[in-house]
């Protein structure tokens, strides 16, 4: 994943070497037609799909980071108020004298 989220040419070479893991494994890319048939897909198509699927990998791990860090951010927020909220202890008075 890394590899993708670098350069154009990281990109290319991530989409390439899971496209060829699949294929070495006798593993094909299939698309239902619309007879309901599953027929293998060009491999220009097949290395589409894995770089959508890669976008999407994206978004989603770049959703969860922004979710935690608001998450994290919401609970510093309410120890802070709760903090505040808290009776403190009461010192005792010095007295000048």
């Amino acid at each position: 994943m890394k590899e993708f989220m670098g350069t154009k040419v990281g990109r290319k070479s991530a989409i390439d070497k899971v496209y060829a893991a699949v294929k070495a494994r006798s593993g094909r890319f299939l698309r239902q037609d619309e007879d309901g048939w599953w027929r293998e897909i060009s491999e220009e198509d097949a290395k589409d799909k894995v770089k959508t699927t890669f976008r999407t990998m994206k978004v989603k791990q770049n959703d969860e980071m922004r979710r935690s860090s608001s998450l994290a951010a919401s609970h510093a927020v309410v120890n802070s108020e709760s903090f505040l909220s808290q009776p403190q202890e009461k010192k005792p008075r010095h007295s000048s004298g």
